[in-house]
Order: structure tokens, then sequence, then C-alpha cells
């Protein structure tokens, strides 16, 4: 694709116009556009927030997701160019068409050429292929660097391996209130999760500032994914820091401060000469930290126009300057714990900051020595730590998009760099999904949660709290149906899953799912436990059976095997048979190894039905108790070490102690051959725990 170049002029573009009317006017009359052109790759880079329009021009409405909310792509989202026209009011400004991955759909739109620069088709070199294996890249990082080596052949990058897992970064980088981001956002770019949302009010909870907020995971996962940044703009959140006086000069630090409160010379009272760009060259050379660094993160944390930390004149702390908000925690004044730092008496870094240059200068060192100069040298490593013995501690940002954002800084800042050998460090994690993470796009209503569940007629196991999502109902009698009610939290949030449930004996899993309009959604689970009901054993010519509302149950979950359960722990094998009737046969309860039992029940234990002839055995029928699973007659933790092998695959149960392990009685998984064998798995192993802690005891019935 032969995209305009921003070097060529408004007459040739004039020229160019023309030329097509002379060309085409007779086939094509009115058409003003540039002919088509083969789409290519490109993303948004100079824009935190990019509008997509329905049209070349900002008359045009911007393009809707599927729930009618306007959509914006951030810095760094990738796209693809399908062609450029001319602003139908104003010719200076060309429009690219573009499509892109949103929500799950591929849509279409306009965007200003300004905010999407074309990619350059990778060139794939042997040479280049063997370093990226050798650095250890995996294969969806090297389409974007066979890319950027393109454009750029003296950059080097170098990988990163955090040794962490991918997973596991993720959920410490989740923790609440770790991650901030802007309230303004769409909803499904802020955190759900306990203490990010007040549910009393429906309003998120603020960490910083006014309208500082929790991010989501997802968005988080996002930001995290190196994979999404892989531009030559967001590359320089990898962008090691160190000073360099060969390429990082003043110029390039005019180019950062243009247009914002530092883009002039300072006017301290202590002799200091100079404009802002010269402090910062000094303080690059007192920290050995890149001065482009030190601009762009001045800039990120106290705006263009400037913020109360430098002003000079806050209350209590008149003359003191803090110009990349050190020691400005998140509380309910950040900015007054920042100059409460900036009063402190430390030479080595020049404190107090009771002067502009000073707390520059001393701000550098300090960043070099506590961030830069012990391994966090990148924007992203002092964002996401993913290094080192004490990973995701000792962060100096909290905005979640700060990386991206300074890096359009540091971009700026360079300028046309081809020929320098700038060296980036691109983190890379174990167990990496396939394909990069996705930017959340949901928007509306937020709330997932219940603020009623019921079982009508039923006590639910806790008792309901919308935070709680697993609940058991475990009832005392054989029940053929029951009924779920339910309502949402919020009002614009959807509910399904309630109504009336037919039951099967054993367990009847029940799932509520509540959807926000967001399209984020939760389900809550409710387990019905149905036991049978009193039981005869027939076995022809003989009969063995319970009394109405005695203990005994009869159950086949392993093809033809009958086992009886519904003894309570602890229960004697006398008193047991005494409960227990039988026509034209004799009983008795003998151990697994045919030994009489004198004791208490166990599993593995077997009913035997004895003939009134000759006294022999005709039948034996295996008895279960529950949580039994070695067969000793009790509960206790030899129990989870067997339950704990089988899960692990060193050792299996199978026959009646494996129907013992199956403690919340799953569905039956059913084999090749027919027989439908037990299913034991971690909800087992949480059922025993529980039984263990003296939290809920393991039901027999």
């Amino acid at each position: 694709m032969n995209i305009a170049k921003k070097g060529r002029g408004r007459d040739l573009r004039r020229q160019g116009r023309i030329l097509l009317l002379l060309l085409f006017f007779s086939v094509s009359a009115g058409i003003f556009g540039f002919p088509s052109y083969a789409a290519t790759s490109g993303v948004v880079s100079g824009a935190t927030s990019l509008n997509i329009r329905s049209g070349p021009g900002t008359d045009y409405e911007n393009v809707t997701a599927a729930n009618g909310t306007s959509i914006t792509l951030p810095n760094g989202y990738h796209v693809t160019i399908m062609e450029e026209v001319y602003d139908e009011k104003d010719e200076n400004l060309i429009w690219y068409k573009i499509s892109f991955a949103y929500g799950g759909s591929i849509l279409e739109g306009y965007a200003l050429s300004n905010y999407i620069k074309p990619r350059t088709d990778a060139v794939t070199n042997p040479d280049y292929e063997a370093y990226l294996n050798t650095q250890g890249f995996p294969e969806s990082y090297k389409e974007s660097l066979r890319i950027l080596h393109t454009e750029h052949p003296t950059w080097v990058f170098e990988a990163l391996h955090t040794e962490l897992d991918w997973t596991e970064a993720l959920n410490a980088e989740s923790e609440v209130g770790k991650n901030l981001i802007q309230n303004h956002v769409i909803s499904s770019w802020k955190s759900m999760e306990e203490g990010a949302y007040d549910w009393n009010t429906n309003k998120w909870v603020v960490f910083d500032g006014s309208d500082w907020v929790a991010a989501s995971r997802e968005l988080i996962a996002y930001y995290m994914d190196p994979r999404n940044f892989l531009d030559d703009v967001n590359v320089f959140q990898f962008e090691t820091l160190s000073y360099d006086n060969s390429y990082q000069t003043v110029e390039g630090i005019e180019n950062i401060l243009v247009n914002s409160f530092m883009g002039k010379p300072i006017t301290d009272t202590d002799g200091w000469t100079g404009t802002y760009a010269d402090a910062f060259v000094y303080a690059a050379e007192q920290s050995g930290v890149s001065p482009y660094h030190l601009a762009s993160r001045a800039l990120q944390e106290l705006g263009t126009e400037g913020s109360a930390s430098v002003s000079g004149t806050v209350s209590g702390y008149e003359g003191f300057f803090n110009f990349y908000n050190i020691g400005a925690t998140s509380s309910s004044n950040p900015v007054r714990n920042g100059l409460a730092f900036a009063q402190q008496y430390n030479d080595e870094y020049f404190l107090p900051w009771n002067t502009r240059w000073k707390a520059i200068a001393g701000g550098a060192i300090y960043l070099g020595r506590r961030y830069i100069n012990v391994g966090q040298d990148t924007l992203y490593l002092q964002k996401f730590n993913v290094q080192g013995n004490s990973p995701y501690t000792h962060q100096y940002m909290t905005n979640v998009q700060a990386p991206s954002s300074e890096a359009k800084k540091m971009a700026i800042a360079y300028g046309d760099t081809t020929e320098l050998g700038i060296v980036f460090k691109i983190p890379v994690y174990l167990n990496m999904p396939e394909y990069a993470s996705e930017l959340p796009t949901g928007s509306g209503g937020a709330v997932t949660t219940l603020s009623y569940l019921s079982v009508d007629g039923y006590t639910l196991t806790p008792t309901f709290h919308k935070s709680i999502i697993e609940y058991d109902v475990v009832l005392n009698e054989p029940v053929s149906s029951v009924t779920v009610s339910a309502q949402a939290a919020d009002s614009s949030s959807s509910v399904s899953g309630t109504g009336n449930y037919s039951l099967t004996e054993g367990l009847n899993v029940i799932s509520i799912t509540v959807t926000a309009q967001n399209g984020s959604s939760t389900t809550y689970t409710i387990n019905v436990i149905v036991p049978a009901g009193p039981s005869t054993y027939n076995g022809g010519n003989f009969t063995v059976s319970a009394g109405e509302g005695e203990f005994m149950n009869v159950r086949q979950p392993e093809g033809d095997i009958t086992v009886l359960y519904g003894f309570e722990l602890g229960t004697l094998a006398e008193a047991a048979l005494s409960r227990m009737t039988s026509t034209n046969c004799g009983i008795r309860i003998v151990n697994a190894d045919r030994t009489e039992n004198t004791g208490v029940l166990a599993t593995g234990n077997l009913l035997q039905i004895i003939a009134n002839v000759d006294n022999a055995v005709i039948k034996e029928i295996p008895i279960v108790i529950y949580g039994d699973i070695n067969g000793d007659g009790e509960i206790n933790g030899r129990d989870m070490l067997y339950l704990q092998r089988h899960i692990l695959g060193i050792s299996y149960l199978s026959g009646v102690y494996a129907e013992a392990a199956d403690i919340n009685w799953d569905d039956r998984v059913e084999t090749e051959d027919g027989v439908k064998q037990s299913t034991i798995s971690a909800r087992d192993m949480l059922h025993l725990q529980r039984h263990l802690l003296d939290i809920k005891y393991i039901e027999q019935n």
C-alpha cells in the first residue's frame, strides 16, 4: 500500500487530485478520494482514546458497538488500513478507512491518519530468525518483532524471561488497588471485585485523587501483555532507561515539553538559569537516568498545565516542589504526602526540594537508585515489577495505562531514530495464552450479583450473600421438584436459570446466571441433594428391608453393583442389624475380610444374606460410609490422603472405596463397556475438608 508520506506537500496533493479528476472524470464523476489500495496493518499512535467515525469527517457519528455505545480505541490498538480518503470539508486532513476486532466482531470505520501509523511488511531474514530463537521469543511475538526489525534494523530487542507463570502474575497484579484507571472509562475496564465496588451505593471505590478506581482483571491483562505494544511507538515502554548523551539531546527533551508549562525557562531564586530541558539534562548527568524518561515521567505526573505538586503555593508547603510525585502515595491527599517528602533533609537527593532544579535533579537520583539502577529499568518494569525475588512489589505507578502513555512521549522525543542502537527489554512469561490478551469492550451496567436467591420452602447453606456463589440444599426426604427464585442486584442486569426443576436421587446441580449490560456475568450454583426413600432389597425369594423413616438405602453406582448407604458415622453393626427385617433368609454384617463385625460400620463391610435351609451365603451387599475412604469406620486425615492420591494419579480408588470418595454424588461417568463409574474431583476434597474442620459434616443420606 502506497500511503501518502508526511513530507508530501499540499500542492502535490492538489495536483494529484486534479490529475485524478482529469483521468477519471468521464467514468467516475464526483470521485474525490484516493484510488483503492491493498490493505495493510496499522496501529493507533498518539491518541489515548481515538474516536472511530462512520465517515471521513468529524461531522459523522462515532461507530457504535452492539449495545449502542460509541467506540474509541486506545493507544497501541492494532487495525487494518483499507484505504485513505480526504476529509470532505478540509483537504488538509486525510482519513483512513479501517477495520478492527472489537467485542468479538470485525467492525469498520474511519480514523484520522494523524493517529494511525501504517506498519511496514516484515522482511524475513534467516540470521534474524536465528537471533529471535536464541533469545527465546515465543512465536506469538515474532511477527511484530520482524516488522520492527525491518523498520529499525539497528534497534536491539532482548527477551526478558521473567520465569513467572502468566496466570499467576496476572492474579498478583489484579489485587484490588494495585492497578488503577480513571472512573469515566467504560464499565468493563473497571473492577467489580470485593473492595473495588461499593454495593451499597452502586459506585466504584476511589483509590486516588477524585476519580482513580481499580482496573478490571481483563484491562490489566491487556496492558500487561507485551504483544499488544510491539510497534515503534509503544515499544518505548520496554526501552532501557539509562542515560546516553550520544543521542539523548536537549532538542529531544524540548520535543517532549513543547506546549507544556515546562516549555520555558526556570525562574528559581537561587541562581539557576536555563530551561527545563537544561535541568533534565543536568538531572540525567547526576543520576545516570535517561532525560527523555525523566521529562516524560514529569509530564505524565503533572500534566501539561502543571499541578499543585510544583506550584510552590500549597498551604504549609510553600516553596517546595515534587516533579515526579515521589512519596505521593494513594490516600485522601497524595499531593501533600509528596510535598512532605520534599521537605525532608537528605543531601544524597538534594533534599529539601525547595527549588525546581533541585526537585528535578534530586528526584532523578532517587528514581535511579530506587528503581532504574536496581533492575526496574524500563517503564514497563516500573509499573509491573515482574522480576527479582519480590515481584509485584515496589511498583512506581498505579495508572495501568502509564507505560503506554509515557512511551508515546519517549517516541516523540527520539523523532527519527532509525540509525540509533536503542535497546529494548521485552518481558516473556511462562504458559502465555496463544493469542495476545484482548481489550475489554463491554459498557453499560456492570453489576453481576444477586440481591436475593432462594429454593422455595428450603434453607440454603450457607445463608445467602451476594458474594457467595455456591450453596447446598440437603433434603431430608425424597422430593420430585423444587422452585428456584432470584433477583438481580441491579435492575439493568438479567437473570437466567430460575423456575421449577425436576429432581432425581443424589446430586442435582442448578445454575443461575446474572448477566450485566456490558456482557460480564456471574453464575451461582445450588447443589440439591435428594436422598432415596425407605428401601427394600428384593432378591427373588427373600427380602431385606428397613421400615418407614429408617436409615438403609439401596444404590447402584457402578453398573449392576448394589451398595447400602445411609448409616450414620459410628453406627454399630449390631444396632444396624436390629433395625432390619428379613423374609425367607437370615442376615449378618461382616468386615471386608468376612470376619464378624462386632464394632462400628465401615466402608467395605458386607451385609450377608444367608439361606434358611443350609446357612449358605447367597448374597453379599457392600456397605458405604461416605468419607470413610480407607474403610476404618472413621473420617480423618488418612481418608484425605487416599483422596489426594487418587486425584493426583498416584494410586487409584475402585469399587466401594471409590464410591465412598464420591462425597458429593456427582453424575456417574459411563465407560465404553457401559459401566457407570464414580466421579471423584476436587469438589469431594472440599466437602471432606469442611467435615474435618467442623464446618459442615458429610451427610450419609
